[in-house]
């Protein structure tokens, strides 16, 4: 059950991060010029893939697909980590007049 949860918030802050990405006039940087949310969005719909591969091949009996759901799991944390700090971090400087 937590892995649809889990693919479920992935699919939405995939798509919350292109939309800021796309929509925002400051978009957030890397110190080497590398937008942050083009790196979250795509790791969050890679995992996308891999939790929907990792529920079916769990729910056919494969115990070795764990591998893949576990995976999954952490890139999320990460990039979802990194989602959530720089629209907090641009929410905080748009705030300031």
């Amino acid at each position: 059950m937590w892995l649809g949860v889990l693919t479920a918030e992935c699919f939405a802050n995939g798509h919350a991060a292109i939309r800021i990405l796309l929509t925002h006039p400051a978009r957030p940087l890397l110190p080497t010029g590398l937008p942050v949310l083009w790196l979250v969005y795509m790791s969050l719909w890679i995992v996308v893939v891999m939790l929907l591969m990792a529920i079916w091949k769990l729910g056919n009996k494969q115990m070795s697909d764990w591998y893949l759901g576990v995976i999954g799991a952490s890139i999320s944390i990460v990039a979802a980590y990194a989602s959530y700090y720089v629209r907090t971090q641009q929410m905080t400087i748009s705030a300031i007049p």
